[in-house]
């Protein structure tokens, strides 16, 4: 019922945050717990971007079929809300409640101090497109086909 996503610490010289996240995996009963019945009551929640957060994280992390899953954030308040490695290579996951998520400080720092082979950010939208050549905007109702490069091993 709850994921407890550990901090990837990594050694960048940088005070790291080295607390868990903790996430209810069924964003139902958080709706519920919440007190949300309506999806317009949702939409004008301030826990909106946490719900989709949480609900699109565990469709990635179930997707992957993996337990090598971290997130990422330092003092200063670059962050990464989910860190995974496949095939010896690591890749960053932002997920974002809007409509044309647009590249931040924070993912290039993320980026960069990771030395991530790729990032995407994962939208409620329908479009797929770059915001440079190593991050990417991606509809989470196109994950599988994301899942399934990515488990092939033919991401590029």
């Amino acid at each position: 019922m709850v994921r407890v996503l550990p901090p990837w610490l990594a050694n960048v010289g940088k005070r790291q945050v080295k607390s868990p996240k903790v996430y209810l995996r069924d964003t139902g009963l958080l709706h519920t717990l919440l007190q949300i019945g309506t999806l317009p009551d949702l939409e004008s929640n301030p826990k909106l971007g946490a719900s989709w957060e949480g609900f699109a994280l565990e469709q990635v992390v179930e997707l992957l079929e993996t337990r090598d899953a971290y997130f990422w954030a330092t003092h200063g308040g670059a962050e990464l809300d989910l860190l995974v490695t496949l095939g010896g290579k690591r890749y960053g996951f932002e997920f974002k409640y809007a409509d044309a998520p647009r590249r931040t400080r924070s993912m290039l720092v993320a980026r960069d101090d990771l030395a991530l082979d790729r990032l995407w950010v994962i939208y409620p939208g329908s479009r797929e497109y770059a915001l440079d050549d190593t991050i990417s905007v991606f509809p989470l109702s196109a994950l599988p086909d994301l899942a399934d490069h990515l488990l092939s091993g033919k991401v590029s």
